[in-house]
């Protein structure tokens, strides 16, 4: 390989590498159903909030260090998609010890090969697949 090749191979990993890290983060909340569910920039507990408050009556109130454990008890997963150190992760969370159901596997899987995902990662459990294990 001459210099000009490897330069242009350095270039292009490291062009690559950059594009990862500045990823944007992306949020999501998916439901039993594996419908996704965009988080605002506020994060995934003030969406849990609203959604449980619905469930249970606009007047009723909801303690926020509670919205995450109740989502998870009516079947519904915390998604995150990030860069990180050159690659991107699909982390999620159906609960301490939980996970998602199979069809939800399933859509989280689905869903790392869209982002080019390199690991998918269960946060709650702390188990993270990499890619090609899928």
């Amino acid at each position: 390989m001459d210099k000009f090749n490897i330069r242009s191979l350095i270039k292009k990993v490291v062009t690559e590498t950059l594009l990862k890290e500045s990823f944007d983060s992306k949020y999501y909340w998916m439901d039993p159903d594996t419908n996704l569910h965009e988080v605002d920039s506020e994060g995934h507990a003030p969406f849990a909030a609203h959604y449980i408050s619905t469930l249970i009556g606009k007047n009723k109130w909801v303690s926020m260090k509670d919205v995450y454990k109740s989502m998870y008890n009516i079947g519904w997963v915390r998604v995150a998609i990030f860069g990180h150190q050159g690659s991107t992760i699909l982390a999620f969370n159906a609960g301490i010890d939980k996970n998602a159901n199979p069809r939800q596997m399933t859509a989280l899987k689905d869903l790392a090969i869209e982002f080019n995902a390199n690991e998918l990662r269960n946060n709650g459990n702390g188990l993270s697949i990499p890619f090609g294990n899928w």
